[in-house]
């Protein structure tokens, strides 16, 4: 999980040389940074509440699955730097946030990864010499859409059978298929 972790903090070392200011977010963007704040929320009350074993999955769960395993999926070639799209700028913002609250809230489980993060939270406009001198995150409620984040895990399951349909019938993942089709009564 710690290669994981550096792997996904190198990766946004690597695209995001600054933060930009104002955007219109995608909706994958939207998501990312609702999840964002919804595990701000849950970590804190997690904390409070003495429970820091759920509190550090959270943000494990966080980092690893819907940062470094979906959202960084999603939007690689956004980030390219070649790719000269308007949407972008979307993606650098949502990873720059994401970037600068993460090694926050790492920084009481994991100090020494969390402080490693934090040089290229400086980078993007943290001010504090340290990142064990930063405040703790507060969540930004208006950011957390429960519908939307219910739908993003819609579709993660979608493409979870998709994909172990594919294993089950020897398509492997790079290879194109003709069609799905998804079902719903709603």
């Amino acid at each position: 999980s710690f290669v994981v972790i550096e792997n996904t903090l190198n990766f946004i070392d690597s695209y995001v040389t600054k933060t930009p200011k104002s955007v219109k977010l995608k909706p994958e963007d939207r998501w990312l940074i609702s999840r964002l704040n919804s595990v701000v929320e849950s970590a804190t009350e997690n904390c409070k509440n003495y429970n820091m074993h759920k509190a550090a999955m959270d943000i494990h769960n966080f980092i690893i699955n819907d940062l470094s395993r979906w959202y960084i999926k999603l939007v690689r070639d956004r980030v390219w730097p070649s790719y000269t799209g308007k949407d972008k700028q979307a993606a650098l913002y949502a990873l720059s946030e994401s970037l600068k609250t993460a090694v926050k809230l790492l920084a009481p489980f994991t100090p020494f990864l969390a402080e490693h993060g934090y040089t290229t939270a400086r980078k993007l406009g943290e001010r504090r010499e340290s990142v064990h001198l930063t405040a703790w995150p507060k969540a930004d409620k208006k950011m957390i859409d429960k519908k939307l984040e219910g739908q993003m895990k819609l579709v993660q399951e979608i493409i979870e059978v998709v994909n172990s349909l594919r294993k089950e019938n020897g398509l492997k993942l790079r290879w194109p298929i003709e069609k799905v089709v998804v079902e719903t009564k709603d």
